[in-house]
């Protein structure tokens, strides 16, 4: 996704999100929340906070920008669908890359 179109898609998921409580709510939480209610704004509280950083990585690594978009979808699909495989939701942060000093 071109990034006015990520910061729209973004923008668009705050107004849906849940009260602010769940913006404060911890990676595990949320993912507990998502996995027990099929809790929408908790999903994309998660989309919210790492959906940038999934983006950069994905173009970095992948560099053209469609093949990009393809791999950002397919990271937060499988995240959809395989949470419950995450044993702790704490650990979310730890699965992202770490920036180059």
């Amino acid at each position: 996704m071109a990034q006015a179109q990520l910061d729209r898609v973004v923008q668009h998921v705050r107004r849906l999100a849940a009260p602010p409580r769940a913006q404060e709510a911890a990676d595990a939480e949320l993912l507990r929340s998502f996995l027990e209610r099929r809790d929408e704004s908790a999903f994309s509280t998660l989309l919210e906070r790492y959906g940038r950083l999934v983006m950069r990585v994905c173009r970095r690594v992948l560099g053209q920008e469609q093949d990009a978009e393809d791999a950002f979808q397919a990271t937060f699909l499988m995240l959809a669908r395989k949470a419950g495989a995450i044993r702790c939701g704490a650990a979310l942060p730890a699965l992202a890359p770490r920036r180059r000093q």
